[in-house]
């Protein structure tokens, strides 16, 4: 598979995320100059990551890729004849011929599949990178600022936009928020800080907007009915008191306590043989590990979701007045992440099959979802 136009276009400043080396094409691969890394290439894209993962090389079903506009044109205040980065750019488009665009997903928009915490390109060959509703969803941000840092050239620009005030949302997974001083001290730190902004949909009003329409989903179509009858101090006063004997709370299924809460508490315990453990693992190692870890974290909220969707439908049927559909119910959530525990954490095979159970269960759970849409469809209809 040759090449696609851009990715060819760039080849002379695309560099191993392993080991820096400088990359050629090579039977329909990818590699480094020592022969030692090598890459596929999937559509014509480059899958220039550390540990390569399934969601490098297929793009998932359904509308879960981001196209939050119709095209992508480099913003005016990072206009140069340098090439420029379109850092997660999801299924949106490009036909600025500087613009090189970049995501973790094999979309169409995409050039080439990259990961942000080690970025395919040389020191200082980039004249901007450009970035929105992106840093949320990476799992090390500042590992991410470190290589835009990296590869943007002297004098050459940094654009961001990412979220703050905002609910749990985004495939494959949501991270990080920044607060605006976040922001500005990590994104800008040693760099000039030009200007900081708050983007005209990202206002206090959005946020609100964001976090009421979620809670009404999470409540059930019943309370929600009730909740938008009462005046907007009587609301006020309700969550006030929810705040003490938590009676709302009972509401919420756990996918979307955890995607609307202020706060999350987590216990953990450094394992035995930690340290030795950590001395002998090797570079390759750590990076299947991290994509092994990655994938076990976010198919546990992926699966809190479809259990919550399912929940969402067959809440809206029994609002509609339906009977019920005989569709087997899942198995307890609970019991099945338990189930899917990596139990020796410093083991990569105890990490993978830990994802290999969560997987199957994912997909059985995806059969019964679509059984329980197919029924809301016809509820709607009758």
């Amino acid at each position: 598979m040759a090449l696609n136009e851009k990715a060819t276009a760039v080849l002379d400043i695309l560099r191993c995320p392993r080991s820096g080396q400088a990359l050629r094409e090579h039977n329909d691969e990818i590699v480094s100059d020592d022969g030692r890394h090598r890459y596929p290439i999937v559509d014509g894209k480059p899958i220039l990551v550390r540990a390569v993962r399934e969601i490098h090389l297929r793009p998932p079903k359904g509308n879960l890729i981001s196209k939050n506009s119709a095209s992508y044109r480099p913003s005016s205040s990072v206009g140069c004849g340098d090439w420029v980065m379109h850092l997660g750019c999801g299924e949106v488009p490009s036909d600025d011929p500087r613009v090189v665009s970049i995501d973790i997903l094999p979309t169409t928009a995409a050039d080439l599949v990259a990961e942000g915490e080690a970025l395919p390109f040389a020191d200082n060959s980039l004249g901007a990178v450009e970035s929105g509703a992106v840093f949320e969803h990476v799992y090390d941000p500042f590992a991410v600022i470190g290589e835009c840092k990296r590869v943007i050239r002297e004098g050459g620009y940094f654009l961001t936009d990412t979220a703050f005030m905002q609910p749990y949302h985004g495939f494959p997974a949501h991270y990080f928020n920044m607060t605006p001083v976040a922001a500005e001290r990590y994104f800008a730190d040693d760099f000039e800080l030009i200007s900081s902004w708050i983007g005209p949909g990202a206002n206090p009003g959005t946020a609100t907007l964001l976090t009421l329409e979620r809670l009404m989903l999470a409540v059930g179509w019943e309370k929600a009915k009730e909740l938008k009858a009462i005046s907007v101090e009587q609301f006020i006063e309700l969550l006030r008191e929810n705040r003490r004997d938590r009676s709302l709370n009972a509401l919420f299924s756990p996918y979307h306590m955890r995607g609307m809460a202020t706060g999350t508490v987590v216990l953990s315990r450094k394992p035995s043989g930690y340290a030795e453990w950590r001395r002998q693992l090797g570079v390759q190692d750590a990076h299947e590990m991290t994509a092994a870890k990655n994938d076990y974290y976010e198919l546990r909220q992926q699966i809190l979701w479809i259990d919550a969707r399912i929940g969402e439908i067959a809440d809206e049927i029994s609002f509609l007045g339906r009977e019920p559909p005989d569709i087997p119910p899942l198995p307890d959530v609970n019991d099945q992440l338990a189930d899917a525990n990596a139990f020796d954490r410093l083991d990569p095979i105890a990490w993978r099959d830990a994802v290999n159970r969560l997987l199957q269960f994912k997909a059985d759970a995806t059969g019964t979802l679509i059984l329980w849409q197919r029924a809301l469809t016809q509820a709607r209809s009758s």
